[in-house]
């Protein structure tokens, strides 16, 4: 058996001296506190399911024979099963058929809020621009949020016989109805009411 000459040894031994330092070394780099990398996480905006609905009760007036140019009508929300902390109207109209509109509370007995008038209250009513009346009526501090049929309040108002037919009264835009789970509003449709007047 031949011996390894003397130079080839000491390539040897320095080539696998340079290996155990470099591998030393790439494992002490790999260890050092490196700084944490943070990943951006989205989160989706929910879709907000659209339910409720707003309407009048009774939808259709016929004022034609009425003796008293008077009326009023409920404000009714159907929530379709998602609970609810408020609802705002924008009712709109026509200042020179329909006059004296103001907003009265809902009967104890058909109020979407209940029978308790300290669980909910009227948030705000607006009534300085000619045609157009808001107002919002919302769960108190201590109130629940509420679900079904019912209620907000009731439009009393007094129509001026002998400019036109018919007369309409809808509801804008700025009409809501929240809750305290989504943002934005779950209002799905509104339905007007119609007034005959000859």
């Amino acid at each position: 058996m031949r011996s390894i000459p003397g130079k080839t040894l000491i390539l040897i031994s320095f080539l696998v001296t340079l290996t155990v330092a470099l591998l030393g070394l790439s494992i002490w780099i790999g260890s050092q506190n490196k700084p944490a990398v943070t990943v951006a996480t989205v989160t989706p905006t929910p879709t907000v399911m659209k339910t409720a609905s707003v309407s009048f009760f009774p939808a259709v007036l016929d004022l034609s024979t009425s003796t008293t140019p008077s009326a009023t009508v409920d404000i009714i929300v159907e929530t379709a099963g998602t609970p609810i902390t408020g609802a705002q109207a924008e009712i709109l109209y026509d200042p020179k058929q329909i006059t004296n509109v103001k907003i009265l509370p809902s009967e104890t007995t058909n109020s979407l809020f209940g029978n308790n008038p300290g669980s909910h209250m009227t948030l705000f009513t607006d009534t300085s621009v000619p045609g157009k009346l808001t107002f919002a009526e919302v769960i108190s501090t201590n109130g629940l949020p509420v679900n079904g049929t019912g209620s907000i309040g009731k439009l009393a108002f007094t129509v001026i016989k002998g400019t036109s037919a018919s007369a309409s009264i809808t509801f804008g835009k700025e009409t809501k109805v929240t809750t305290n789970t989504t943002q934005g509003s779950i209002l799905k449709d509104t339905r007007p009411l119609t007034i005959t007047l000859q």
